[in-house]
């Protein structure tokens, strides 16, 4: 009858009947098929339950059931549950069921498009949400980074003692990574570096304290490409890593190692490391995380340092300021007693030769002022000694090459030592007071030690200068000692006196002296940073 009523309208539809549910499933597994008409009433399926199987089967398929009679409770809960329509069997015409059909189809095509735009739309609502979720978790992490650094900040910057700010760095790291062992690596000299701070390994195979070892970066690759790379390395298993050295630290406990460089002021000041007994155990999290800390640690480190080195400057300057006023007592005290002992001596018998004059007959007189001009001239010389001890006029007068040419002519006819004498570049030329003073003095205590000590009867004076520095070297070829326990014992004034004159200035003093084979004392005085230089004069 169906097809009958279909084929009526010119071949409109092409229509294929089948008489159970399983033919129909069967058939449109093939394809093709753009609504089904759904009797029932089939031999293998009552009711709604041929329309569900129809729908589970063909979803994309518009299904329009047939019902008997004209009971429309089964037709329209068919509907309610996805059919496009329900025909009732006694009612069909050709021009209702073509209407139907067309309808049906469309109605079934529409509801695909619609589904598959809603399907885009959803998917692409969960791709945004997804996006959004992204960026929200990129965000709070952004956050919980911002938040680390601000609280490692405040725990670096808190102290400017070293060991704290070292203890400090490995607080933060510990609640950024969860390590077994960590320790700071600082740089000490030239490829030498030592372990600053250690946790979680306190010793290494031979029981010394880690803290105490100090070794050479270039003889460990992994720290010797952190040195060049100034990158972080990671070692997933230092079983696997060809130059682990199991020998530092616990070496043979570590399995995993993450190594992050200290830069500051672009030169690589160390590093720190963290570690695990379980390979392959810190993420790539976790290394960033490390890296993270790395430039507020290294500033943090350098001042520390810095602070330190100033603080022992100021200690050396307060020693020094100490030094001084002892060493200026000690003047006074030798300028005392050469004045009670020598010039109030001198001056206390003139005082008696005047008083006899005064009391001789008149033919005496001259023979007591003869007298008195005698001691007068004595008194005379002893003060022109003592000042030219303290400070002679023509080194302010004349300048430092003339003042040595005296020194030296002095020296000779009191001690019997005479000087080789040698200068490049200070003929015809000024210094600052400070550089004339220093050089002046340096000399003559160190041709003072050499007429005490060496046993000698020549020395050697070089001295030159260039346009930022004046070197002086005195040298004899005498008895010489042991440089460190002379000053360490303090038995002499005179060299603390020299090192203390040439730091004051900023230059740099040496002491090479070995039993037996002389002393050689060299001052380096930068000029650049002590006053004038003048060029001129004879």
């Amino acid at each position: 009858m169906l097809q009958a009523l279909i084929g009526a309208e010119d071949g409109a539809f092409d229509c294929e009947w089948v008489k159970t549910i399983t033919a129909a499933v069967a058939r449109l597994h093939q394809g093709g098929i753009d609504v089904v008409l759904l009797g029932l009433g089939l031999s293998d399926s009552q009711g709604l339950s041929a329309f569900l199987q129809i729908q589970d089967n063909a979803p994309e398929v518009a299904v329009i059931p047939l019902t008997n009679g004209r009971d429309d409770a089964v037709g329209l809960k068919a509907v309610r549950l996805g059919a496009q329509d329900y025909l009732v069997k006694d009612l069909l015409t050709q021009q209702p069921l073509a209407h139907a059909i067309r309808n049906a189809v469309e109605r079934k095509r529409t509801h695909e498009a619609l589904k598959k735009a809603q399907n885009g739309v959803e998917l692409r609502e969960e791709d945004r949400t997804s996006e959004l979720n992204q960026l929200y978790d990129e965000e709070q992490k952004a956050h919980r980074q911002s938040e680390i650094l601000r609280v490692a900040s405040l725990a670096l910057t808190r102290s400017l003692d070293l060991d704290q700010v070292l203890l400090s760095l490995l607080d933060c790291l510990a609640t950024l990574v969860p390590y077994d062992s960590a320790c700071v690596i600082l740089h000490v000299a030239e490829s030498q570096f030592g372990v600053a701070v250690a946790r979680g390994y306190e010793y290494f195979a031979d029981g010394v304290p880690l803290k105490r070892l100090v070794f050479d970066m270039q003889a460990y690759p992994h720290l010797r490409e952190i040195l060049e790379s100034r990158r972080s390395v990671v070692i997933p298993d230092t079983a696997d890593y060809p130059g682990w050295n199991a020998s530092i630290g616990a070496g043979l406990l570590i399995r995993n190692w993450v190594g992050v460089p200290l830069i500051a002021n672009d030169n690589v000041i160390g590093l720190y490391s963290v570690d695990n007994r379980n390979p392959d155990f810190f993420t790539a999290e976790h290394r960033e995380l490390c890296e993270m800390l790395a430039p507020q640690a290294a500033i943090a480190i350098e001042n520390a340092r810095m602070y330190a080195t100033l603080g022992s400057r100021e200690e050396q300057l307060r020693s020094l300021s100490h030094r001084l006023v002892q060493m200026q007592e000690a003047e006074r005290r030798e300028i005392a007693r050469e004045l009670h002992d020598e010039v109030g001596q001198v001056l206390t018998g003139l005082n008696l030769v005047l008083g006899t004059a005064a009391r001789q007959a008149a033919e005496k007189v001259g023979e007591g002022l003869a007298q008195a001009q005698t001691l007068l001239n004595d008194l005379m010389g002893r003060v022109r000694a003592l000042s030219l001890d303290l400070r002679p006029l023509m080194l302010d007068d004349l300048g430092l090459l003339h003042a040595l040419v005296w020194l030296f002519d002095r020296y000779t006819g009191q001690t019997g030592v005479s000087v080789r004498f040698t200068q490049t570049g200070i003929r015809g030329r000024r210094f600052g007071q400070d550089i004339e003073t220093a050089a002046f003095r340096i000399v003559q205590e160190a041709l003072t030690n050499v007429a005490r000590y060496s046993g000698v009867d020549e020395a050697l004076v070089h001295i030159w200068a260039s346009d930022d520095m004046i070197s002086v070297q005195v040298e004899d070829r005498g008895r010489g000692f042991d440089v460190d326990s002379v000053l360490s014992a303090g038995q002499s004034s005179g060299l603390a006196g020299m090192r203390e004159r040439t730091e004051l200035i900023g230059g740099r003093l040496t002491i090479d002296s070995v039993p037996g084979t002389g002393t050689y004392v060299s001052a380096n005085l930068p000029l650049h940073a002590a006053g004038r230089v003048e060029r001129g004069g004879p």
